[in-house]
């Protein structure tokens, strides 16, 4: 005789789901150490264009083009060396600044855009003409600027609404109060005790050049500044603190080795130890004219490899 099998209650017990935790504050130190598995003697700083990137892409790519330069000029143990790197691109994804723009937007570019603008049109050779009203509400001299720049090897394959881009960048820095802290934050998170030296390329040597000046119990003792638009004198009226004779030397640095290619139209003048300190080590640098501004093309470069094979000694 069969057995008659008795039937099974199921019981489904449903539990709270945990929402998932997102980081409210900065990040750690030590989630900083997990970030690249190592600590490293340099600290570098990212520029302009970096907000489609990624922190460990960057760094990845930072520290590969100095390893590179290192051992094309014979460092003893380059793959020893760790970059980090302190990102802040995300931060421009924020929502709160101007996004997606197009050759179509009514926007003027206010007193200091044009400035950036022109003097990189300077640094290009190129001399817009004309005068009246375009499709950007802007003098028709403008567009002449901004189509010249794009059609210049030296953006690469830049958009106009990429240099515009760029030009709102640097602007968002200097304009904005809370993003210009948080710039710095990210620099100060990234800082460590055993740093040696700081390499920052574009609007990022002028965050470190500010956070290097409001700390100066800071560890690094070599700044190191790639295609760095310091010596513009729209951004050097706009540095905080304010310059003042006696001011200009950042903060613990010993040696300042600024490097400009003379292919860059952002690093619109070249030697930065007229308008700031003498003791600034000015080097020249050739960059491909497609990627004269390019940070992969100034890391792996002559001029930074023998400063951070001076500086890591």
């Amino acid at each position: 005789m069969a057995r008659r099998l008795r039937p099974v209650t199921w019981a489904i017990v449903i539990f709270p789901v945990r929402p998932e935790r997102h980081w409210e504050e900065p990040r750690s130190r030590e989630v900083l150490r997990g970030y690249s598995g190592s600590m490293a003697a340099i600290l570098g700083v990212h520029g302009i264009w970096c907000d489609q990137a990624t922190g460990p892409a960057t760094q990845r790519e930072w520290t590969e083009r100095v390893r590179i330069g290192l051992q094309e000029n014979h460092h003893p143990d380059p793959h020893s060396v760790e970059v980090r790197v302190a990102y802040y691109g995300h931060l421009y994804l924020d929502g709160k600044g101007t996004t997606g723009i197009t050759a179509d937007d009514p926007e003027d570019l206010d007193e200091f855009e044009q400035e950036i603008l022109f003097g990189m049109v300077e640094a290009a050779g190129i001399a817009p003409a004309g005068s009246g009203q375009d499709k950007l509400g802007l003098p028709s001299s403008f567009q002449t600027a901004l189509r010249g720049l794009v059609n210049t090897p030296f953006f690469g394959s830049a958009t106009t609404s990429g240099v515009l881009w760029l030009i709102k960048q640097v602007r968002r820095y200097f304009a904005d109060t809370a993003f210009r802290a948080a710039v710095h934050r990210e620099i100060e998170i990234a800082m460590e005790d055993d740093t040696k030296v700081v390499v920052a390329h574009s609007l990022g040597s002028v965050a470190a050049y500010e956070a290097l000046r409001a700390h100066p119990e800071w560890p690094a003792r070599t700044l190191i500044t790639l295609g760095s638009p310091l010596g513009l004198p729209g951004i050097m009226k706009r540095i905080s603190p304010a310059l003042s004779r006696g001011t200009e030397w950042p903060g613990s640095v010993r040696t300042w080795v600024n490097v400009a290619a003379k292919e860059d139209p952002v690093a619109l003048v070249k030697k930065l130890r007229t308008p700031y300190d003498r003791r600034i080590d000015d080097r020249p640098a050739i960059n491909t004219i497609i990627r004269g501004h390019d940070a992969s093309q100034y890391l792996r470069n002559l001029s930074t490899a023998t400063a951070l094979i001076d500086a890591l000694r």
